[in-house]
């Protein structure tokens, strides 16, 4: 139940976003490291997903809870009185965030900020993991992307609705970072490339489209060019638990005087398989993905349709995960090709709930094993 030093073991744990694919791998994480969890969750979940294979509905405490609510946001967090907060509830597809900025950007921003001024206003929390995105740099032309992808201290930008959303909340979570340290909880942000894996029912989500339409004979690809980083499920979860893991609990308040318990710079984690087949650049691109796929899955790749760059969104993205590496001992563990053969043998095994939920729950064993422990959560009745 240690992980660098930290005891996840009785602590009340929230986390916002619990029902999604990411929230739920968090969940039994931290079940399995002995935490009590509570979870915001969505009024309909698919019984496919992560959280429902994993039997999450019946472990934690379920929250409902719409986060741009300010005073609802206050009386969760009253109610639940955390230790933690892992912040993972967003309008993440880039295409709702097209069609409607405001929401996209109501959610983003100000659900975070409320969260914030909760815990500063009520004095409750020790640990906040703010949950960021690779998107936050904007539409940076290849010819000007760093060497290695953007590291992490880099200057956000802006891009389409989603990305700017979420650079305008990394900057009020640094706003309230810097400005009243001294009365909040120690806050970090994570910025993670596309993940995937097991239980993702996300029908656009790159990785799984391949694969699916792969093994039904023809993936369309649609865009050439874009380049994406992405990152493993359980490499990703790993991560932000070290992340979590890392941050100091006193406030500066409790220091002598003079004394810096933090940084007024927001300690910021990246996480993403940075090497990729038959390139140096830290990304892939959709072409070459595509034909990765296929020479893992099968079928062929379709380009009758096919463009250079998806219009409205970033044309490269990569971050450079020198930093957190180095600062969290953590590396990803699931190269990109391990991970597609992942996805095909998940896809070979749809319509067999029990054969996919003992797969994704190894998954969860995985990551337990990966900081040390072997304690898993309960399954479900």
């Amino acid at each position: 139940m240690l992980v660098s030093n930290f005891n996840w073991g009785g602590k009340r744990v929230l986390v916002t976003g619990g029902s999604g694919f990411k929230g739920a791998y968090m969940c039994a994480a931290t079940l399995g490291l002995g935490s009590r969890v509570y979870a915001t969750c969505r009024n309909h979940i698919d019984p496919a997903s992560s959280f429902s294979l994993l039997g999450m509905d019946a472990a934690v405490t379920p929250v409902s809870l719409d986060i741009t609510d300010r005073q609802a946001v206050y009386d969760m967090i009253n109610t639940v009185e955390p230790d933690v907060i892992i912040h993972l509830a967003a309008k993440a597809i880039v295409p709702v965030g097209l069609r409607d900025p405001r929401r996209t950007l109501d959610v983003n921003i100000m659900g975070t900020l409320n969260l914030i001024e909760a815990c500063r206003r009520l004095h409750l929390c020790n640990r906040i993991l703010v949950c960021s995105t690779d998107h936050v740099f904007g539409n940076v032309k290849p010819d000007k992307l760093p060497p290695k992808g953007f590291d992490e201290s880099a200057r956000v930008s802006y891009g389409g609705p989603y990305d700017t959303s979420k650079a305008a909340m990394e900057l009020v979570v640094r706003m309230y970072h810097s400005t009243y340290r001294r009365e909040l909880p120690a806050i970090a942000i994570t910025r993670c490339a596309n993940v995937f894996g097991f239980g993702d029912t996300g029908p656009r989500r790159v990785i799984p489209l391949f694969v699916t339409t792969a093994k039904a004979g023809t993936i369309p690809l649609k865009y050439r060019l874009n380049g994406r980083q992405f990152i493993y499920i359980t490499d990703a979860i790993a991560g932000y638990i070290r992340a979590v893991s890392s941050l100091p609990d006193a406030h500066t308040a409790d220091f002598p005087d003079g004394a810096e318990a933090k940084s007024p710079f927001t300690p910021t984690f990246h996480f993403a398989i940075e090497r990729y087949p038959g390139t140096d650049n830290p990304y892939v691109r959709m072409e070459a993905l595509a034909q990765l796929v296929t020479e893992r899955v099968g079928g062929r790749v379709d380009e009758t349709n096919c463009v250079d760059y998806a219009e409205g969104e970033n044309r490269v993205q990569a971050l450079d995960c020198s930093t957190t590496r180095l600062g969290l001992s953590w590396a990803p563990q699931v190269p990109i090709e391990e991970g597609i053969d992942k996805l095909n043998s998940w896809y070979a095994s749809v319509g067999d709930e029990a054969r996919l939920t003992g797969l994704i729950r190894s998954e969860i064993g995985a990551i337990i094993s990966s900081l040390g422990q072997t304690v898993m959560p309960a399954a479900k009745a």
